[in-house]
């Protein structure tokens, strides 16, 4: 989870499993996802981590983060977007 320290300062207070899942369903809502986040914890508990912890590394740079959720799972499942795409840094400007 290196990739991405800003989940990773976020969930770093989790006490277990349960917990960490609540907190990531939190910041999905303050990322307004709304029910596309279901359908991105669908895809794999890890797979969903990542996606999240993609988004908190860009979300200055993303304007509609429901739509933009929305495609990502989608090409992921898919698998028109392989998932290692995702772990790559944001690139600085």
């Amino acid at each position: 989870m290196r990739a991405y320290p800003r989940l990773c300062a976020e969930l770093r207070f989790a006490k277990n499993q349960e917990d960490c899942r609540r907190l990531m369903d939190d910041i999905a809502g303050y990322l307004n996802l709304g029910n596309t986040w279901f359908s991105i914890k669908d895809l794999s508990p890890a797979l969903s981590s990542m996606i999240l912890g993609y988004f908190l590394e860009r979300t200055e740079a993303i304007s509609n983060h429901r739509g933009y959720a929305f495609k990502l799972s989608q090409d992921l499942a898919n698998k028109s977007l392989d998932w290692r795409t995702i772990l790559k840094k944001p690139r600085s400007n």
